[in-house]
């Protein structure tokens, strides 16, 4: 949406987002859609776990709509920039952000001049593939103009199972208030820099108005990477957000760190309508905490824990299982710290090994997430590569004994149900839980 709103902001009218997931539709029909528009340019974007559909969606594209110029973006295409290119339906990939990119590469394409001065693309010439330099990242991003919204069915989002089950079968969208993280987990991506940049408060809060006045929309799903990397900038948001009449419930699928909290943040965040926010813990070993560079207070991320869960905010911790050199009783760990703190939800993933982080670019290429082995890593719990030590049984043992363990305790699902907006979104997690933990889906 940003993108579509850069090109029409410099003139280019004629832009149409298709959102696959949103519209439902397969790769056949977003393909005839796709060349029911003749474009001259198709863009696509994906995370690795997706990237099997981009492949596949290029090459459909490209069979019939021979002359079109079709560029990559996004996570998958920036870490992956030879596999893209291999593609024989891929042209261009854009790596990191593509608002200053994609805007050159039109323009360029546009005068028929050679693609050698823009910056921040890889491209296909001559049989070879050739690399530009890298491109600065926008420093103010209030310089951005809002999100295109109009160019999709806002109500189409409602079919998602979001990550928030306050948001399920509501009208919501995202928002980013800021990009880049300052710290350096191993594990992480590096698609918008290790340095924060944010929007004003000012800014923001116009845009959640507009979200709201416009569109109607009452839930805001924040999905920055460090939202409270700012104390003062934070507190300042949401205020604003508190003192007005828009009633909002916001959401964090990510975006907190959570050891970063206090309880003054706590009190106006909720006051501010938030409902529901995610804290990433990942492992309950202090060795792995150093090791992949991640730094968790553990005293205060439990503190602040149980400081959301007392204002009645839902709570989801996020985990992960299977880091290389992790042993069996770290894992463990992992699962204690979970099971001992008042978290309400608790999602315990398989670590996945991805090009362009500080950990998978560490190991052997065979164990790194690639479009041939990374589908299926997200559709099931038992199918996955395996990075660790510990076999794969192990793991799977492991992440079931972590659900069973973890919402076991009466106290807990007690505190779900009370605090959980409706039965809808209960169902919801009750089926996840079943699936992953009976039938390893």
């Amino acid at each position: 949406m940003y993108l579509s709103a850069v090109l029409k902001r410099a003139g280019y009218k004629d832009v149409s987002l298709i959102h696959m997931d949103a519209d439902d539709l397969n790769e056949a029909e977003i393909a005839a859609k796709v060349i029911a528009l003749n474009p001259d340019l198709v863009g696509l974007s994906s995370i690795t776990s997706e990237s099997y559909c981009m492949y596949a969606l290029a090459k459909k594209i490209k069979n019939i709509l021979n002359n079109v110029c079709v560029i990559a973006g996004g996570p998958h295409p920036t870490a992956y920039v030879e596999d893209c290119l291999k593609n024989d339906a891929i042209d261009i990939v854009v790596k990191g952000e593509g608002e200053e990119t994609l805007l050159e590469i039109v323009r360029t394409i546009e005068k028929k001049e050679p693609l050698g001065m823009i910056k921040g693309i890889s491209y296909k010439e001559n049989g070879g593939i050739l690399h530009n330099p890298p491109r600065e990242y926008v420093a103010d991003i209030d310089q951005l103009p809002y999100p295109d919204w109009g160019a999709v069915n806002i109500d189409a989002y409602k079919r998602f199972i979001p990550q928030s089950p306050f948001m399920y079968q509501r009208k919501y969208m995202t928002i980013f208030t800021s990009r880049g993280c300052p710290f350096h987990c191993t594990y992480c991506h590096n698609v918008m820099g290790k340095s924060f940049r944010a929007h004003s408060v000012n800014r923001v809060f116009d845009e959640v108005s507009y979200l709201h006045n416009k569109y109607g929309i009452r839930h805001v799903a924040i999905i920055d990477d460090i939202f409270n990397w700012d104390r003062t900038r934070s507190l300042a948001i949401m205020q604003r957000i508190a003192d007005s009449e828009m009633k909002l419930a916001i959401h964090f699928a990510n975006g907190i760190k959570g050891d970063l909290l206090d309880e003054e943040q706590i009190k106006i965040f909720a006051k501010a309508g938030l409902s529901f926010t995610c804290v990433a813990v990942e492992t309950g070993s202090m060795r792995l905490q150093k090791k992949i560079k991640k730094g968790i207070d553990f005293p205060k991320i439990r503190e602040n824990i149980a400081l959301l869960s007392k204002h009645r905010i839902f709570v989801n911790g996020y985990f992960i299982i299977g880091f290389p050199g992790e042993t069996f009783k770290e894992v463990l760990l992992t699962i204690w710290f979970a099971c001992t703190s008042k978290l309400h939800t608790a999602s315990f993933f398989v670590y996945h090994a991805y090009k362009g982080t500080e950990l998978g670019d560490d190991l052997s290429g065979e164990i790194v997430s690639k479009v041939q082995n990374s589908a299926s890593s997200y559709t099931t719990s038992s199918d996955f590569v395996n990075c660790s030590s510990l076999s794969k049984s192990a793991i799977v043992f492991l992440r079931q004994f972590a659900n069973i363990c973890f919402y076991g305790n009466p106290v807990r699902v007690f505190r779900i149900l009370r605090d959980l907006p409706d039965y809808g979104a209960f169902y919801i997690l009750l089926k996840k839980l079943i699936h992953r933990t009976i039938f390893l889906k």
